[in-house]
């Protein structure tokens, strides 16, 4: 068996084929990237700064994991191997993570306005 747990502070619809909409609801758990901003100098008075997201070291993010799934009461299962937990994050997150196997929506599904319903699949960055 296995369980997927969104760790994205909002809703991720994955629309099958036949239009139908599957929704994973944010766990209540987000996991981020720290953002780091330097200014620098402007351009014609008009202000810029340089931005660089930070990684998670992997003994942090086990341990986030580790809370995660004990606070959704999921980890005595995934230990015991009766469940396999799948991850979904943002894009950046996935990026910076990689090798701990994350998804992120992938083939975004959008209405007639551009507004994004869905998406089709979930990926895996490698």
């Amino acid at each position: 068996m296995y369980s997927i747990i969104n760790l994205t502070p909002h809703a991720v619809n994955i629309v099958g084929k036949d239009g139908s909409i599957k929704t994973f609801e944010p766990s209540g758990y987000v996991l981020r990237l720290q953002e780091v901003v330097e200014e620098i100098s402007p351009i014609d008075a008009i202000p810029r700064v340089k931005k660089r997201l930070e990684g998670v070291d992997a003994e942090s993010l086990n341990f986030f994991l580790e809370n995660v799934l004990d606070g959704l009461g999921l980890l005595e299962a995934v230990k015991n191997g009766d469940i396999t937990p799948y991850f979904v994050v943002s894009l950046a997150v996935a990026q910076a993570a990689r090798g701990f196997g994350f998804l992120v929506p992938d083939d975004l599904v959008r209405d007639e306005e551009g507004k994004i319903l869905g998406a089709r699949r979930l990926a895996y960055i490698d």
